[in-house]
């Protein structure tokens, strides 16, 4: 669960953990889970997952570093337009939820539990979307949410599972710098905080993002 107020003023030291860290790729993303959709046995840090948009087609293989594992499964997504950028996170019950940029439009897929089905729904003038699911340990299983952050006339916003992503929260009302150009990354770090990686354009006017 998000905190109420949003980002704190303690610094702590920390890193992405994996595999949040091994994105740098626009149209792939990488998250953690168990060892099966839709079946969230054994709890969500067993595997690495990949999501991979490519010839008009969300793909989503479990993965390791030397490749994937098993078949792919192709989401029941149909972009409108051109995809610029992909994001994935799992809900507790490994239920996938994915946002992408569709010709310009913030489109997000996600599992509605008042209606018992996938729903995707379009966010107009939202830009940058990042997907995670907080915490994925254990003894977090009734706390935790998948959170969609987004961009919005200069500021950051998070919305939430629990509010059936309803409802918009202001990052401590956080101006975005005028030189932001996008979310990079999201998730758990090594200090136990979530880190919220944001991606600005340098003085030669590229983008500073440290693939690993």
């Amino acid at each position: 669960m998000f905190p109420v107020g949003g980002i704190v003023e303690e610094q702590v030291a920390g890193t992405l953990l994996r595999p949040d860290s091994f994105r740098c790729e626009l149209l792939v993303d990488y998250e953690r889970g168990s060892l099966a959709l839709n079946d969230p046995t054994g709890g969500l840090l067993q595997s690495y997952w990949r999501l991979t948009y490519a010839n008009n087609e969300f793909i989503l293989t479990r993965w390791e570093e030397a490749g994937p594992i098993g078949d792919p499964t192709v989401l029941p997504i149909t972009p409108n337009g051109r995809v610029t950028s992909v994001s994935l996170a799992f809900d507790s019950n490994m239920r996938p939820y994915v946002t992408w940029v569709d010709a310009g439009v913030v489109r997000f897929y996600w599992y509605d539990t008042l209606q018992n089905l996938n729903v995707i729904d379009d966010f107009p003038g939202f830009y940058s979307p990042m997907l995670c699911l907080d915490d994925k340990r254990p003894l977090q299983s009734a706390s935790r949410d998948v959170l969609f952050f987004y961009a919005s006339s200069g500021y950051l916003y998070c919305r939430q599972q629990r509010d059936r992503f309803q409802e918009a929260q202001a990052i401590d009302v956080m101006e975005l710098p005028i030189n932001f150009q996008r979310l990079g990354r999201v998730g758990m770090g090594t200090g136990n905080r979530l880190i919220i990686e944001l991606l600005v354009t340098a003085a030669q006017g590229q983008e500073r993002w440290a693939c690993p």
